[in-house]
């Protein structure tokens, strides 16, 4: 499991779980249970704010290769955790404090520093978080699997597999405009 950390300075650090942190106040996502533990990603959270705290994520079953990852949040308040694929966002301040994010599995994600965005994505969608807390999720960009993701000046380039054509195919996604070009999708019934 990575820790990443994207954007600016932030009141909260996101730390490796280890016996040692063991005494310390507990919770079990989902859910915010009080002293109790679950199976997946165990990271301790220390806030200027309040006193350490563990944080217990239940992990997903959807895809083996779906991925585990704790990062900041673009709106410099919440944190981001990924375990197997189910993505929590949580108050570092206040445990209690927390929701599962929309997209499910969580294959991977990609940071935008120039557009202060955070991309999920699952096997064909994406999923933007916004600095000001506002979120978004893209139609399907692919029939199955998106690759090559990356992000230049606010925009996210990858391909998403097109099933007609039997090959990848580029698209954009705008993260200012939310415009959104190429790709390809399964059609609409």
């Amino acid at each position: 499991m990575k820790i990443e950390m994207f954007f600016a300075e932030h009141p909260y650090a996101i730390r490796p779980y280890n016996e040692l942190d063991e005494s310390l106040e507990c919770y079990a996502y989902p859910g915010a249970l009080s002293d109790r533990w679950v199976a997946g990603v165990s990271i301790r959270i220390d806030s200027a704010l309040r006193d350490p705290w563990v944080g217990h994520f239940l992990s997903g079953r959807e895809s083996p290769r779906s991925t585990s990852v704790c990062c900041d949040h673009p709106d410099g308040v919440h944190a981001v955790i990924v375990a197997g694929g189910v993505a929590y966002q949580i108050s570092p301040v206040n445990p209690e404090e927390w929701a599962e994010l929309p997209i499910r599995p969580v294959m991977g994600l990609c940071p935008s520093i120039s557009a202060k965005a955070l991309a999920l994505f699952d096997y064909s969608r994406i999923l933007v978080l916004y600095a000001d807390g506002r979120h978004w999720i893209t139609g399907a960009l692919s029939w199955d699997g998106l690759k090559n993701l990356r992000e230049v000046d606010g925009v996210i380039l990858g391909e998403g597999w097109d099933a007609t054509t039997g090959r990848d195919l580029p698209f954009e996604v705008d993260l200012a405009s939310r415009n959104i070009v190429g790709g390809a999708s399964p059609p609409t019934v």
